[in-house]
């Protein structure tokens, strides 16, 4: 379990760069004699005197990848009127041996969380004497798993909006990593605590 932690503290950053390195377009060469942008017009739906803008992008690049990318822009009538903000609906298809390293990172951590979750039940059972081991399983593992795990989507929000700033310039420059740091914080006390509290000797059943 502590090496299972140990590993995830050390590999995050550099697995979730990778992944995205590989998804992300930034870094590929566009094909532009395959590239399109065709720009519509269209009556909106629920009010005919509205009208809808609607932008289709679609990008091919030198390793195989495709980008498409649809961009609705509602023009109102009623220029006292604020306009609902454009809905935009975009996807990558990219080549599938970028596809397979992916899944290679994703199964890389499916790993670590097995080294640490896999013997967890038993290491509960074993951990706590019989007269509170309910209270004192299910306690812990409900704190870390419903508080804890919890706020980790609105902590690595958090952190990672607020790396990136609302100018056009990110304040760090790794900014969509940054909500990386609240599992690998919380991972290291983990290990840390585990290495200077928790040992090995034998205990009976009923201390």
């Amino acid at each position: 379990m502590l090496a299972g932690m140990l590993i995830a503290v050390l590999s995050y950053f550099p697995i979730y760069k990778s992944i995205y390195s590989t998804a992300s377009n930034k870094n590929r060469t566009e094909i532009v004699e395959k590239s399109t942008s065709v720009v519509t017009m269209a009556p909106d739906k629920k009010n005919a005197m509205d009208s809808v803008r609607t932008t289709k992008t679609h990008k091919e690049f030198a390793d195989g990848a495709v980008f498409n990318e649809t961009k609705d822009e509602f023009i109102l009538s009623d220029k006292a009127k604020t306009a609902p903000k454009p809905k935009i609906t975009a996807a990558t298809n990219i080549p599938s041996n970028n596809f397979w390293w992916l899944v290679v990172l994703v199964f890389f951590q499916v790993i670590f969380v097995t080294m640490v979750y896999g013997p967890i039940a038993a290491f509960l059972v074993e951990m706590f004497p019989t007269k509170i081991r309910y209270t004192s399983m299910s306690l812990p593992y409900h704190i870390g798993n419903g508080v804890f795990g919890g706020l980790m989507p609105a902590v690595a929000a958090y952190l990672t909006t607020t790396a990136k700033g609302t100018g056009p310039t990110p304040v760090n420059p790794d900014w969509y990593l940054q909500g990386i740091w609240y599992p690998i914080i919380i991972a290291s006390v983990c290990f840390v605590i585990g290495l200077l509290f928790l040992n090995n000797r034998d205990r009976e059943i009923n201390d």
